[in-house]
């Protein structure tokens, strides 16, 4: 900057001119300073002069007192330029390099060098410039569309914009240029204010601009960085990347630079937000470093291209959500916290708000309300939103979780379109009759009274799904809502409630949800709340009441699931019952990989040609198909192990379900290929014998084929006994049943009256568990629900405690006194008549229970433990309790001391 010795004034005439007026301050706090003035005024730099000593101001040598009021009477003064000089750092700076005189007094030997300018403002003092500035200002506001544009000069006037360098005006110089030709006789003062900042700071922007490029900052054009209306990247208090943006430039030389920003928030409104962003320089850095965008805590986005692409994608996904929407959330693999919220979610502002409310926003320092953008009302908007407008939008938005029905922030990043599974509604297990029907009902066509269908008050459809576990009543609702496009929302007991105020509530809020969503409503185990009302049991016969009456109004589609049919006599005036046997399927018996398809994979089957779990369902598939069946049951897929009744269910009637099959499939996955004179070993050392789910899945069918992991056939188990008896240790007899009886009732499902492994003592059965290991404790016990004929709920958890339950259960139905017949050794402790572990009946496959035709005394559990009549006789010095077990071909008894 080039400093003028005589006054700094413009000449006169037509043309606008500016004045300079250079302010010395002394504050006069050490005694040499104590007779400068306070302020004094002059027109050409200040300094001081030969002769001058500690004592002498710092002073021009035009005085400019009186020329402050002249500018502001002369029209042709524009603008004048303040710059204020510092009196006691000037003194330091100076003197410190002399010495002093002889005389003891420091006196210059020649004029000093002009003073440094501590600080720089503008005074606009033409109305002709402001008014330049103004209508420029107001061209630059318009409307995009529905979108107002906010112009580069909001603001220009406040205090800090006028303080050098300027940045509000120097980042709106092309602003000035682009409407320069409109602005007549006001366009010299716009060019004598764009000449100055050339002039002035054109190098030092220069310089700013060059480093900028490079993604590049010093101290010294840290506060260059953040001009107005620019829009800044940062991370907020969630984690969130965010952008804002800023209003004006901030002031000069701060620390740390504090930029007055807004910030766009969703509260279930769009809400505009001001924040104070305090940016500090990088504290690993001194003031002569460069530093880089990155180690900034917010920059520009227009310097990072990739992140301003990331921005945009994000900004137009959400502005897609402004409208109700249903979506697919799917977060990375490796960020466990957002997996547990991945799903489907219905995404609908306008929903959210009324039922929820406002919230607090996402960053508690968002701290001054700006104004409330109302999102409901852009849903109707044709032009697409401005970039600025993009690249604001929130980081997250409010959706409803159909997996554990809650409202919840979600990233709006991981929001996907859904991909909808047509062939689910292809793989449904229905004759194509029912399956016709069930698509005309759900596409509102006319429904037939084949199927269970009724239209109540409203023009809503109801349909009745009913069977035994596994059979897909649940994969039909779940079909029939990708048939349509459809979200479904499933109601299970622990969303519905119990008592009648929480059945109502949470009934009359889903089903209002549901009718807004059009979603396909699912009551799950409906059993549960439709039983046939009892005249003892009022809040019962009130809930019944309640659901009738919610299904009756409901104007969408609801599915019921059913297991039992004793439901309410007031449920048959609006249901058409529609029995119909399962047709014959075969079944797949396999250990579980890492890999496998599941219940859930199927709403979305993009993915699963690529688990590995899917090739042997495909070659199961392949193979039913040449052995003449339709269907395949595959205990992976047709059991919604997020649903605890339906798990427990299909647990206890597994051996039904394997017993009930055509022909078993038991897939060795660790036996690499069939061959047929080294085949015996692999195949008894298969893993397969050596899992607790696969006993029962080796018992229960009449028929099961063996195949390699390449799907070569290694034999049945009638060709295989032999090998199968010494890789399991279970008797031939067990393994290859003569015959076998089934009893059937209305509905085809029942247990078998007469399994020959049922025959085996309760030790022997146990013997055969002992041999066999389970990834969880507990399905040691369930694996044998089935091969006992018991049922017992499941209560994963419990430990010990379900082997321990699994006995008593037997003792209910049981009078076998082998389950008594177990060991143990000396340092295990034991003192209960029942074992702690299965792997105590390892040696008990001989215990055979007493033909004697004697009957054994009733036995019970009791508070205090076992209760048993035993005869007992006296051995030396001990005496010995004798169980009605014998070891077979002998007439000996087993006792226990």
């Amino acid at each position: 900057m080039t400093e003028n010795t005589g006054p700094d004034v413009a000449e006169t005439g037509s043309s606008p001119t500016y004045t300079i007026i250079h302010q010395v301050k002394c504050p006069g706090s050490s005694p040499a300073h104590s007779c400068h003035p306070a302020i004094a005024s002059f027109l050409d730099v200040p300094r001081l002069f030969l002769g001058d000593n500690k004592a002498s101001p710092l002073r021009g040598r035009h005085s400019g007192e009186h020329t402050k009021l002249k500018t502001k009477l002369d029209p042709d003064i524009s603008f004048v330029i303040h710059r204020t000089y510092n009196c006691l750092e000037y003194h330091a700076s100076v003197f410190a390099a002399l010495e002093e005189a002889p005389s003891g007094v420091s006196v210059l030997a020649e004029d000093a060098r002009h003073a440094v300018t501590e600080l720089e403002h503008m005074e606009i003092v033409s109305n002709h410039l402001s008014d330049a500035i103004e209508e420029v200002k107001d061209r630059d506001s318009y409307d995009v569309g529905e979108f107002q544009h906010t112009s580069l000069l909001l603001g220009w006037g406040r205090e800090q914009s006028l303080i050098a360098p300027y940045l509000h005006f120097y980042y709106a110089r092309d602003l000035f240029a682009k409407h320069e030709c409109r602005l007549q006789s006001q366009k010299e003062h716009i060019n004598l204010l764009l000449g100055y900042l050339s002039d002035e700071f054109g190098r030092e922007f220069k310089e700013a601009e060059d480093l900028f490029s490079k993604g590049l900052v010093t101290r010294k054009h840290f506060h260059k960085l953040f001009g107005p209306r620019e829009v800044l990247a940062t991370i907020n208090r969630a984690g969130h990347q965010i952008a804002m943006v800023s209003r004006y430039p901030p002031l000069p030389g701060s620390d740390p630079m504090r930029v007055e920003c807004e910030i766009m928030d969703f509260n279930g409104k769009l809400v505009k937000y001001k924040r104070i962003v305090s940016i500090p320089w990088p504290k690993n850095l001194s003031e002569s470093d460069t530093a880089s965008f990155g180690s900034l805590s917010a920059f520009p986005v227009r310097f990072d291209g990739q992140l301003k692409r990331r921005l945009r994608k994000r900004g137009k996904l959400f502005w897609k959500l402004r409208k109700r929407k249903l979506i697919q959330y799917t977060a990375p693999d490796e960020l466990f916290e957002y997996q547990m919220k991945n799903g489907r979610y219905m995404v609908d502002v306008e929903t959210y708000h009324r039922s929820c409310g406002e919230s607090r926003p996402e960053d508690p320092n968002m701290d001054e309300f700006v104004e409330q953008l109302n999102i409901m009302d852009f849903s109707e908007f044709t032009a697409p939103p401005p970039e600025e407008f993009v690249l604001l939008m929130p980081p997250t938005i409010y959706g409803f979780g159909f997996h554990d029905k809650q409202w919840r922030r979600l990233e709006v990043r991981f929001a996907t379109e859904i991909i909808w599974n047509d062939r689910a509604f292809e793989m449904l297990v229905l004759p194509q009759k029912e399956k016709d029907l069930l698509n005309a009902s759900v596409l509102k066509s006319k429904a037939s009274d084949e199927l269970k269908i009724f239209s109540g008050r409203g023009p809503g459809v109801v349909i009745l799904l009913h069977g035994g576990p596994g059979i897909g009543k649940t994969f039909a609702a779940v079909a029939l809502a990708e048939l349509s496009r459809r979200p479904l929302y499933r109601l299970t007991f622990s969303d519905i409630g119990t008592s009648v105020r929480e059945v109502e509530s949470n009934l009359n809020q889903a089903f209002y949800l549901g009718g807004i969503w059009d979603a396909i409503m699912l009551l799950d185990e409906c059993d549960i709340y439709l039983e046939t009302r009892r005249q003892s049991d009022l809040s019962r016969n009130a809930i019944v009441s309640i659901i009738l009456h919610v299904l009756d109004y409901h104007q969408g589609i609801t599915i019921l699931t059913s297991r039992g049919l004793d439901l309410d006599a007031a449920l048959q005036p609006r249901v058409h019952e529609f029995y119909g046997n399962l047709p014959k399927y075969a079944i797949l018996s396999h250990t579980w990989g890492s890999e496998e398809v599941t219940f859930q994979d199927w709403a979305d089957s993009s993915s699963i040609p690529h688990e590995s779990g899917y090739t042997k369902i495909i070659e199961a598939c392949k193979q039913a198909k040449g052995d003449g069946y339709l269907y395949v049951w595959v205990d992976t897929n047709c059991i919604d192990k997020t649903s605890s009744a339906e798990l427990t269910e299909a647990i206890n009637s597994m051996f039904t379900w394997y017993n009930r099959a055509g022909i078993c499939y038991a897939y060795l996955s660790d036996v690499p290929t069939f061959k047929p004179i080294s085949f015996a070993k692999g195949f008894r050392r298969s893993r397969w014998f050596k899992r607790g789910w696969t006993l029962q899945e080796l018992l229960a069918p009449e028929e099961v084929v063996f195949y390699a992991a390449d799907w070569s056939r290694i034999g049945t188990k009638a060709t295989l006994v032999r090998e199968i008896a010494e890789a399991t240790g279970i008797n031939i007899k067990y393994l290859c049943p003569e015959k076998r009886a089934v009893a059937a009732t209305r509905d085809g499902w029942t247990k078998s009256l007469h399994i020959t492994c049922h025959e085996a003592s309760v030790a022997e059965r146990m013997s055969w568990l002992a041999r066999r290991e389970t990834t969880r404790i507990e399905d040691m016990a369930y694996c044998m629900l089935g091969i006992f004929g018991i049922s017992m709920p499941l209560l994963y958890g419990e430990g010990q405690g379900a082997f321990l339950r699994l006995q008593e259960e037997i003792l209910k139905s049981s009078d076998d006194h082998s389950l008594f017949c177990w060991s143990w050794t000396m340092d295990e402790g034991q003192s209960s008549l029942l074992s702690l572990r299965p792997h105590s009946f390892l040696e008990a496959t001989h215990y055979r229970r007493s033909r004697s035709n004697a009957q054994p005394s009733p036995y019970s559990m009791t508070n205090a433990g076992l209760s048993i009549r035993l005869r007992v006789i006296r051995c030396w010095s001990s005496h010995i309790a004798i169980l009605n077990v014998q070891i077979p071909d002998t007439n000996e008894y087993v006792g226990i001391p």
